[in-house]
């Protein structure tokens, strides 16, 4: 990701936010740097600094290409997120009829949906796909069949992924639409009939088909209909005491993997991770970043609830996307997964750029090319230092499953923050 924005960061048609904005998110740059270089293990804050700056990298490019050439850029972003679950989905309908046909047919979804280490994996990737699949059926597709059955499908794959945050992600997030007239109003209601699709889906997939086959089903999604909090209060008691412990600069970014015992790498909420690591100096000035952001996004979406064209449907599906993501990011770890971090970064670059397209603000010429040369320097610095930690932790000679059959620690599928061990070790 820095890479990336360091090839294109440093344009001539760069466009970057208004300076408070941008000073605020230079401020936060400064504050991690510093709380990163006083922790117990500064080179791993400082990796945590490096992926938020390639992060932001991603941002500004995907804003200023919202800006100069909206109209490849979200043509582009369709063609990625259709392209992406069309793959998925016929992975998963190989996996399910090889399983039908073999001798022993298991139904499992850790088995059948590929391409995630972790399914929680695979819902925060539907929290920001399932949002766009509905464009096609906001805009002259409502009638046919093929958009009805695909979001459906996808639907269907969410409730068997079992993942009851991202299932309250995206019921908080229909609701919310709800409220709007226009096009977010019929967003919801699309997602809403696509979720009853999806429930027949799978009850297809995983009741009617299995019963005739007498198949077993494993990890059933029923089995997640519980109150619990599967760990999640001890992890946020934890970060909160972390936090009270160190409540200006914090603990240091990404150190939270070094505090133990834990039953996980990171507190799966997104504000008590942030306070505990980064501090709460750096927490404030995130959500007043945050808020305005928020803001300029409601505002647009009223100012677009009763236009037809396309780029506007596809601003109310990414909000949609982002709304929901941040909702998930409260009780899931959305935003420590590369996969998220990205498409979280590319869906809000979208969205800004679409925001400053429809009420222009302009810049003086010396602000834009300082900026452009800070954030160049900033992206080329990041990138370099990326490509050296993952040539230092590439696997020279053997792979990543033939180091675990010989170390079982060294891979642990349900802490992957970290690229070699999954955590900190306390030495």
């Amino acid at each position: 990701m820095a890479a990336v924005g360091a090839l294109m960061v440093h344009t001539r048609e760069m466009r970057f936010p208004r300076w408070e904005v941008t000073a605020a998110l230079a401020l936060v740059i400064s504050l991690g740097l510093i709380s990163s270089l006083i922790s117990l293990r500064p080179l791993w804050g400082v990796i945590e600094v490096a992926t938020f700056v390639g992060c932001l990298n991603v941002f500004f490019v995907m804003s200023t290409a919202s800006r100069n050439d909206p109209n490849n850029l979200e043509s582009s972003v369709i063609k990625s997120v259709f392209i992406s679950c069309f793959f998925i989905f016929s992975h998963f309908v190989f996996s399910y009829l090889s399983a039908s046909i073999g001798g022993l047919f298991l139904v499992d979804p850790w088995l059948l949906i590929g391409g995630f280490d972790n399914l929680r994996f695979f819902a925060q990737f539907c929290i920001f796909a399932l949002p766009v699949l509905a464009l096609p059926l906001m805009g002259g597709s409502s009638k046919r069949c093929w958009p009805w059955m695909f979001i459906g499908a996808w639907w269907g794959l969410l409730i068997f992924s079992g993942s009851r945050g991202a299932w309250i992600s995206m019921a908080l997030v229909i609701a919310f639409f709800s409220i709007f007239r226009g096009a977010p109003r019929r967003w919801a209601s699309i997602q809403i009939r696509a979720a009853l699709l999806g429930g027949g889906f799978f009850l297809i997939i995983v009741n009617v088909i299995p019963g005739l086959l007498g198949a077993e089903v494993s990890h059933h999604p029923a089995e997640r209909l519980v109150l619990s909090s599967s760990g999640r209060t001890a992890l946020w008691g934890q970060a909160l005491a972390v936090w009270v412990q160190h409540p200006l600069m914090g603990i240091g970014p990404m150190q939270l993997a070094g505090v133990g015992p834990s039953l996980a790498a990171h507190p799966h909420q997104l504000v008590l991770q942030w306070a505990a690591e980064w501090g709460g100096i750096s927490l404030t000035i995130m959500l007043g970043v945050g808020l305005y952001g928020l803001h300029q996004m409601v505002k647009h979406l009223r100012g677009l609830s009763m236009s037809q064209a396309t780029s506007d449907l596809l601003f109310v599906c990414m909000s949609a996307g982002v709304f929901g993501a941040l909702a998930l990011s409260l009780i899931d770890g959305v935003f420590v997964m590369p996969v998220s971090q990205l498409w979280f970064a590319v869906m809000t670059g979208c969205l800004a750029g679409a925001c400053y397209r429809i009420d222009e603000c302009t810049h003086s010429a010396g602000y834009e090319r300082n900026s452009a040369w800070i954030q160049s320097l900033l992206a080329i610095s990041a990138a370099f230092f990326l490509i050296a930690i993952l040539l230092r932790d590439w696997p020279p000679s053997e792979t990543w499953s033939q180091r675990a059959d010989s170390d079982s620690s060294l891979v642990d599928p349900m802490q992957p923050r970290f690229w070699l061990r999954g955590r900190i070790e306390n030495k």
